[in-house]
């Protein structure tokens, strides 16, 4: 598996990606035979064509305006927590709903909470790990009650501070034992065959952090 995966990296992804969905399918992705050649999902390669490949997506700078919309359409929805951000992304030509959706949990979302991680925090963040591993939207909305997003908790996970920090509280060993737990877990996860269900969302906004 490794092997096929380091041969297939060879390919130019990007263009061959490009090339089988305008040729074949244009916005339908149950294409697993087509891509197989990438060892990837067919969500995540639709994930990619509709973010980055698809002719008008827009990857640059966010505009004021574009803010203003998502901050004043999240705010005044009935539905809270808001999900739909597909339909947001109707109105923002060339945004698809994952973009949207990290704009606002990251950057304009006024209940995150971007001040450094405190001692209590990154204890809260250790024992949120032990519990849910990986999965860090889950570790954001029950160990943070969702004040910190699920990118700004990956982060300090694994950065240098919270390894010293690990360490000095838990031991030199504690915080490679377990991310060596982690990448056996992850290992055992990416030989698992998972079906693709055409969900209402054209864009990955089903969690993805990678």
């Amino acid at each position: 598996m490794n092997l096929l995966r380091q041969i297939s990296g060879v390919v130019n992804r990007k263009n061959l990606l490009s090339f089988t969905c305008d040729l074949c399918f244009r916005e339908t992705f149950h294409f697993y035979s087509y891509v197989m050649i990438f060892l990837y999902r067919a969500k995540e390669c639709e994930a990619r064509w509709f973010r980055y490949l698809k002719p008008g997506a827009r990857k640059g700078q966010w505009q004021d305006f574009e803010d203003t919309l998502v901050i004043e359409t999240v705010l005044s929805s009935k539905e809270q927590p808001f999900t739909k951000w597909s339909e947001l992304a109707q109105r923002l030509p060339g945004r698809v709903g994952k973009q949207i959706r990290d704009r606002w949990i990251n950057h304009l979302n006024p209940n995150i909470n971007h001040n450094p991680f405190t001692p209590e925090e990154d204890l809260l963040l250790w024992e949120g790990h032990k519990k849910f591993g990986n999965k860090w939207v889950e570790i954001s909305m029950k160990c943070f009650q969702s004040s910190r997003s699920e990118n700004h908790i990956k982060n300090r996970f694994y950065s240098a501070s919270f390894k010293k920090f690990v360490t000095s509280e838990f031991g030199e060993d504690a915080y490679k034992e377990r991310s060596q737990c982690d990448e056996k877990s992850g290992a055992e996860d990416s030989e698992k065959v998972t079906s693709y269900s055409n969900d209402e969302t054209h864009d990955g906004v089903t969690n993805i952090v990678p």
